[in-house]
């Protein structure tokens, strides 16, 4: 190898080792903090929604619900099916063409992030 050969290794070894840093740091960053707000694994288990106090008469009739909140848990099962689509058509239109990871997607919500945007998800 002639002299001419070692500068362009030498420059292109710290331009992939200045790039992996770079790329090392961002990954570090974006692990450390993009999800500074998000609840802890315990508050998540401990969760209770928010439900009404239902106050009954004698006769079992509802006479009011007191709360800032009225919520009533159901099954998934018990959803009319036409709730369940509608939620899948917002949610992801084209959930049933990929198995759970919309891939162009995923490579749009990343780029929005990048540049600061918000553009959404990728997966279901």
């Amino acid at each position: 190898m002639g002299l001419i050969g070692k500068p362009r290794i030498r420059t292109a070894g710290l331009i992939i080792l200045g790039l992996g840093g770079l790329g090392a740091g961002l990954a570090w960053g974006v692990w450390a903090h993009i999800c500074d707000d998000c609840p802890s694994i315990a508050q998540i288990y401990a969760f209770e929604a928010k439900e009404a106090t239902q106050v009954f008469a004698a006769d079992g009739s509802l006479l009011a619900q007191l709360a800032v909140e009225r919520r009533t848990r159901i099954r998934i099962e018990d959803l009319p099916q036409h709730v369940y689509n509608a939620f899948i058509a917002v949610e992801d239109k084209r959930f049933w063409g990929h198995a759970g990871i919309d891939f162009p997607r995923t490579i749009r919500a990343f780029i929005d992030f990048v540049i600061g945007g918000y553009g959404g998800g990728g997966g279901s």
